[in-house]
């Protein structure tokens, strides 16, 4: 997926987050994607929050590099879980550490990847001054 598509993803899981708790203070969805400049593409989530008034912000997470084999299975429409377990033999990769995991050996896991991110399409919540 672009990143545009990505995006629209996660503010898709934020609408629907709105939907099944229609009194929370805060939504938010996440929609992993690829993000692609030239000739470079990096396998990266977004994060879209909205508040209960409608604010909605959003931030990408960190990215890591792809290139090779699994950018063009990616590019042909193949999702990244069934690439790592079809090319690789790793299964579950979205149960462990995600990408992020397996490329750095767990020392950035996908959750400490995407939580910058949470953290920064936040922001603009507790300090709204700097985005009016």
């Amino acid at each position: 997926m672009s990143a545009e598509e990505s995006l629209q993803g996660a503010r898709q899981r934020t609408a629907h987050a709105r939907e099944l708790r229609p009194n929370a203070d805060y939504y938010v969805g996440i929609e992993g994607g690829l993000l692609q400049v030239g000739d470079t593409a990096w396998e990266l989530g977004w994060v879209a929050i909205e508040n209960s008034k409608g604010d909605l912000f959003t931030a990408p997470s960190a990215g890591v590099e792809v290139r090779g084999k699994i950018l063009e299975a990616i590019c042909a429409g193949q999702e990244l879980s069934d690439i790592l377990a079809g090319d690789f033999d790793i299964h579950d990769a979205g149960q462990r550490n995600g990408f992020y995991g397996i490329v750095t050996d767990d020392v950035l896991t996908r959750n400490q990847g995407y939580e910058q991110a949470v953290i920064l399409a936040l922001a603009p919540f507790k300090n709204p001054q700097y985005f009016q």
